[in-house]
């Protein structure tokens, strides 16, 4: 149940750990202040994944670049404020320490929400690109068991700079120029999900932000933390697609 007056927030693809060091505290800076307003004025949160540029689960390493957004998400779990962490392709290999050590709650698969009357559809938005059977099979790779465990195994230092030189690659595919077909892949699948009963879909992914009406539901592509500082906003009555310039 949503709190008299408070929003739902929705945001994605920060990549944390992915730019130089000044580029990076200051986009840190940035999400920090925008978390600070979520503490203040949510109802719950939703992250759509890539929240990290490569996180890889550790049982006792968690990486220092990501400390200050680790902590602030725990002051708004503290709260009494719901995060939910849908994760990315950057940061799938999650395991228990979001809901364990600082009560985020984890999907590794999109999900279906209800609030206040709409019914809102919730994906990372990978894998559904119509002309990239190269990312759908490498994809399948990553996430099987015997490759995590595998992984696992390496030395931390050497698992992350070979993870964070991977995610580094696998985001160049998302260039202006959509040689894979992803927009339409993804506006297909928000047609098809709205054209099921869901009245919003809400993704992340491309890096392109979008507020776009389809029939009587919309699709909402978060865009990023990287170039644009965009997330979205329900109010219990209206969608809204902010730009973050504080």
């Amino acid at each position: 149940m949503e709190k008299v007056g408070k929003k739902i927030y929705f945001f994605s693809d920060a990549h944390i750990g992915l730019n130089s060091n000044e580029v990076e505290i200051e986009k840190q800076k940035r999400i920090l202040r925008f978390l600070d307003l979520v503490k203040s004025n949510a109802s719950e949160l939703f992250i759509l994944g890539d929240l990290f540029d490569f996180w890889f689960e550790y049982k006792n390493v968690i990486p220092s670049v990501y400390n200050n957004i680790i902590e602030a998400l725990f002051g708004i779990t503290k709260s009494g404020i719901p995060v939910h962490f849908i994760v990315g392709n950057h940061d799938y290999w999650t395991k228990d320490f979001f809901p364990t050590q600082i009560g985020v709650t984890v999907y590794k698969k999109p999900i279906t929400i209800e609030r206040s009357g709409f019914t809102i559809h919730l994906h990372h938005g990978d894998g559904l690109a119509l002309d990239d059977n190269g990312y759908k099979f490498m994809s399948s790779i990553l996430r099987n068991k015997l490759f995590i465990w595998t992984y696992s195994q390496l030395p931390v230092n050497l698992g992350y700079s070979i993870g964070s030189k991977l995610s580094r690659k696998n985001r160049s595919h998302h260039t202006l120029i959509d040689t894979h077909r992803e927009i339409e892949g993804m506006i297909n699948y928000a047609t098809e999900k709205i054209s099921n009963g869901c009245d919003v879909v809400i993704m992340g992914h491309r890096h392109q932000y979008l507020y776009h009406k389809i029939d009587n539901g919309l699709y909402i592509n978060l865009g990023d933390w990287i170039e644009f500082n965009t997330y979205a906003t329900f109010d219990g009555s209206d969608f809204k697609l902010n730009h973050w310039d504080k």
